[in-house]
This record gives structure tokens, C-alpha cells and sequence, in this order.
């Protein structure tokens, strides 16, 4: 059987790789018989991205045996239930055969038919969602050990024009864009689907004007905007497993970072979490204006600057649980649901 000792769960983490590139390129705008911008229009160019991969290593899972799943305990080595005639009662640490709910008896031949597994087991089995034990040394915490790596690839461009307008001052613009996106480990080991995302997509712009309205007095306003989006969900589930759970009550239609199977988890087992990440579907976008200016007078050794700055913002976030919830199930200490999630752990 697999361990029962409980341990939080604590993925160890291990860099696998890391590439980062960097490219600048600024100066005046100059062509040649067209403009001639040396002294008064300058350009900068910036792109900076970096691409690191996290490892995962960690054994201490536990996962049902790949013969439970098809519903065959003959080789188990359980021991039938007091009610179906055998010495075994179910506790938190003892575990014993799956017996019929419907008759109390044990199963021909101790293997529960298919007929009997609920939608919500076929549809896990059917997705892979719960892998084949792959530890077995005496070091192992548990009979599954969860190795992969998680890209985490960071991307920033930013773009600058300066003119200087002679009496008129100087104008600035920056525009810039940056995406994050992360992947991760959430609770669950059931992989693909078990794996969590973060994408971050955020554009900023700003527009200044500088200009001296003495030789001791000078004005600067800007103004721009600022747009973070983000959104924490998961890997899609397949639209025809959604359709196969048959839930109702629940939304039936969502975007693909949401659109995740259930939490799965066998009660008083440590390390037994399957299905689709485990952190709340989250998205954020905050756009933001900014207006503000600033007078700056300078007598002798001092500067005394006044201005205002004013922003407005719309907060926009949707907060989320596990879209179709999740399910945690006792097969061996509560015989009766057996027949509908025959996950003996």
C-alpha cells in the first residue's frame, strides 16, 4: 500500500537552464538628403527576454495501482469488510476490499465492472489523470515520483523618441510592451492538466513635454496610459471530457484557462491530489491614466517645484474556484461509493 505519512506538499525546484538576450540600439535619426535629425531627434530601441526552465523533483506522492483503475482488486491483498463476512473494519489506517453497495457483497471475483464506475471516474481514467506508480526504492516518501520542467520565458520591448523643439522645448515618448508567462506546480501530479499558468501582458505609453518659459522657470507635463493584464488558470481540458461529466448548474462554457477538469483527492492519503491545478482561475486588468505636471523654479542654490499628478483606473478582476469543484472520496473506509469512484486509496 502506499505510504499514508503525511507530508506537505513542497516541490523542490531545480534550474535547469536559463537564456537571457539583450538588444540596444539608439542615436539620431539621420537619412541622408531626407532629414537630418543629429541634434534634435534621437531614437532608442530596447528588447530584453529571458527563457529559464524549472525542474521538479519530488517523490512524495501516491498514486492508485494502474489494476485498481480498470476496477481489478483480486490481487490486491485487501481483506473483505466485516458486513461482507470478512474480519476487516475500515479506519483512517486499515484498508479493505471493495464490496457492492447494492447488495453488500463482495464483487465477483473482487473486480468492480465498468458499469459501475461514475462519469466523473471514466472521464479521469479516460484523461490520464492519475499516473502509474514509478517509485519503489527504499528512499521513496511515496510510490510516485513528479519530475518535469516548467518554462518560465520573460519578454520586454521598449521604444523611444526624443525631439527637441527649439523655443518650443523638448517632447518625449516611450512606449513599451512586456509578456511574462510562468508555468508551475499547483497540488496536483497529474500532468499535463495538473499544471498551473501565469500569463502577464501589460502596454504602457507616455507622452512629456519640457519647456522653459524663463531662464529659471521650467514646465513639464506628461501624460500616458497603463494597461497590466493577467490571468492565472490552467491547461484546457478537452471540450468532449466537459461534455462527458455532464454537470449542470455550472457554466458550460468557458475560455481555455479556465476550462479545467475537477480536483481529485482520496481522504486520509497524503500526496493523492489529481486532476487540474489547484489555484483559483484568477484574470486582472487594471487600466490606468495618467495625467500630471510639475513648474520647477530654480534662485541661486535652490529648486522649488510645484505640480499635480492625477490617475484614474478601472479595476477589473473575476475570481474563481475550481470552476466544476472538486471531489475527494474514502472508497476503502466508506464501501458504499466504491461502485462510483473505485479509486481504492
Amino acid at each position: 500500500m502506499p505510504s499514508t505519512r503525511k507530508r506537505r506538499f513542497s516541490p523542490r525546484f531545480r534550474n535547469c537552464g536559463k537564456i537571457s538576450s539583450v538588444f540596444v540600439l539608439g542615436g539620431p535619426i539621420y537619412i541622408p538628403k531626407v532629414y537630418d535629425g543629429r541634434n534634435k531627434t534621437f531614437f532608442l530601441v530596447n528588447y530584453e527576454g529571458w527563457r529559464i526552465r524549472n525542474g521538479i523533483n519530488q517523490d512524495t506522492f501516491n498514486v492508485p495501482d494502474p489494476a485498481w483503475l480498470t476496477g481489478n482488486f483480486s490481487a490486491s491483498g485487501l481483506s473483505p469488510v466485516v458486513a461482507a463476512g470478512g474480519t476487516c473494519i475500515p479506519s483512517a489506517t486499515a484498508f479493505c476490499m471493495p464490496i457492492d453497495p447494492t447488495t453488500g457483497a463482495a464483487f465477483p471475483g473482487n473486480m468492480i465492472p465498468s458499469s459501475s464506475f461514475s462519469r466523473l471516474a471514466q472521464v479521469a481514467i479516460g484523461a490520464g489523470l492519475f499516473p502509474a506508480p514509478n517509485c519503489f526504492t527504499s528512499d521513496c516518501h511515496g510510490n510516485y515520483r513528479l519530475t518535469t520542467a516548467l518554462p518560465n520565458t520573460v519578454n520586454q520591448q521598449t521604444y523611444k523618441l526624443d525631439q527637441q523643439l527649439g523655443r518650443f522645448g523638448s517632447m518625449f515618448f516611450r512606449y513599451t510592451t512586456a509578456t511574462y508567462e510562468n508555468e508551475n506546480i499547483n497540488g496536483s501530479v497529474s500532468l499535463p492538466f495538473g499544471i498551473g499558468t501565469f500569463n502577464e501582458k501589460s502596454e504602457s505609453w507616455m507622452i512629456s513635454h519640457t519647456i522653459p518659459l524663463s531662464h529659471n522657470l521650467v514646465n513639464n507635463f506628461r501624460f500616458g496610459r497603463l494597461e497590466p493584464i493577467s490571468i492565472q488558470g490552467g491547461i484546457a481540458a478537452p471540450e468532449g471530457d466537459v461534455t462527458a461529466l455532464g454537470l449542470t448548474g455550472v457554466f458550460q462554457t468557458l475560455p481555455n484557462y479556465a476550462r479545467m477538469y475537477p480536483g481529485l483527492g482520496f481522504q486520509g492519503i497524503n500526496g493523492t491530489s489529481f486532476g487540474s491545478q489547484g489555484n483559483d482561475v484568477t484574470t486582472s486588468d487594471i487600466p490606468t491614466w495618467e495625467f500630471s505636471d510639475s513648474l520647477s523654479m530654480t534662485h541661486g542654490k535652490h529648486t522649488i517645484a510645484v505640480g499635480f499628478d492625477y490617475r484614474r483606473w478601472v479595476q477589473k478582476r473575476d475570481l474563481s474556484t475550481t470552476s466544476w469543484g472538486n471531489s475527494t472520496t474514502t472508497t476503502i473506509r466508506s464501501p458504499r461509493i466504491v461502485a462510483a469512484a473505485p479509486m481504492p486509496l
